[in-house]
């Protein structure tokens, strides 16, 4: 019996060691703000689904736009959802003018990780931190493997949620598109997957009511902030369905591409045209991250521009379950469901 007991253990310990080293490292760069008054919550979802999977090791976490704020709440939910080795946190920038600035803490560990190991950055913000690493150190880029960044979109195409009455910006790339000529310029890898692919998916208070009575203090938290997001989006944009997580679905074509459909290679160009988001901004005209086969030049990139609905259950999945189930089981209620 003892034997036994020791063999089991073993095959335990090295199918967990097997996940850790088939784990994909990636670095997350984000302006997470879950928690401060009227900002959105989607980035705090993706970070916890991402604690969540054994797909991922997370090498670590930089931030940009409010990195003070976002420092603290990061390490608020690392504390109740990493039970993996310590993730460090790195503070980056805080304006999106990046040439006034010529060192941050967030740059300068982004770049030693690359030197030590190539990897896939998930953006989940304007990529002020990436573009300024990619300024000082540009013999680093072949280390990228991918960047895969919530940002885009095909010529004519609104961001309207909800009601679709009231169109919303490409925050992400609007808050700094030099920055976005400095990526795509660099030759790395691009996978953009933003507001169409995520347009379907809809989170309501049904969905999030679990949150609320479970045993992990950081749930019942989760649970407070998305039920304001659910408040802030039917009253500003007509919201009935609920709100959508953003980042959630930037998540899921890394890490589940099979739950979504993208163009490859697609070429890729930022042009200024009329404003078409005027709650965000009163300019005339203002910039568009665009993607078509018609546009000529040699910068291209991944677009990911569909997401299935089952993708909803996935993310509930991660949120609604302390150990998520694997892949292969997700797989499997996918096809029963069908």
């Amino acid at each position: 019996m003892k034997t036994k007991i020791i063999a089991i253990c073993f095959m335990l310990t090295t199918l967990s060691n097997a996940q850790v080293q088939n784990a994909e490292k990636v670095w997350i760069d984000t302006d997470i703000a879950i928690g401060k008054l009227g900002r959105d919550v989607d980035d705090g979802i993706a970070l916890i689904m991402a604690l969540k999977s054994d797909e991922l090791e997370i090498v670590g976490i930089s931030l940009v736009r409010w990195p003070n704020y976002g420092y603290k709440v990061t390490q608020k939910l690392l504390g109740w959802y990493n039970n993996g080795p310590q993730i460090p946190v790195y503070r980056g920038v805080t304006s999106t003018d990046i040439r006034t600035y010529h060192q941050n803490e967030a740059v300068e560990a982004m770049a030693e990780a690359l030197r030590k190991h190539e990897m896939t950055i998930l953006a989940l913000g304007p990529v002020s931190n990436i573009a300024l690493m990619l300024q000082r150190y540009p013999e680093l880029a072949p280390r990228i493997k991918n960047i895969v960044w919530c940002a885009g979109r095909q010529p004519n195409q609104k961001f309207a949620p909800g009601n679709g009455k009231v169109n919303v910006c490409d925050c992400n790339f609007e808050e700094d598109p030099e920055a976005a000529q400095i990526l795509i310029s660099s030759g790395v890898n691009i996978s953009l997957a933003s507001y169409e692919p995520a347009s379907n998916i809809y989170l309501s208070k049904t969905d999030i009511a679990p949150l609320r009575k479970s045993d992990n203090k950081g749930d019942r938290w989760l649970y407070k902030q998305l039920s304001k997001w659910l408040k802030i989006w039917r009253v500003s944009i007509g919201s009935k369905e609920g709100f959508i997580p953003f980042d959630a679905i930037t998540l899921g074509s890394f890490i589940r591409e099979d739950y979504m459909q993208k163009y490859e290679n697609i070429p890729v160009q930022i042009y200024k045209l009329k404003n078409d988001s005027w709650l965000w901004s009163l300019k005339k005209v203002k910039p568009y991250l665009l993607v078509s086969e018609s546009f000529k030049g040699s910068h291209k990139v991944d677009y990911f521009y569909h997401t299935d609905k089952e993708y909803k259950q996935f993310i509930l999945d991660y949120l609604l379950t302390a150990s998520p189930p694997s892949k292969g089981e997700i797989t499997m209620l996918d096809i029963n469901r069908r």
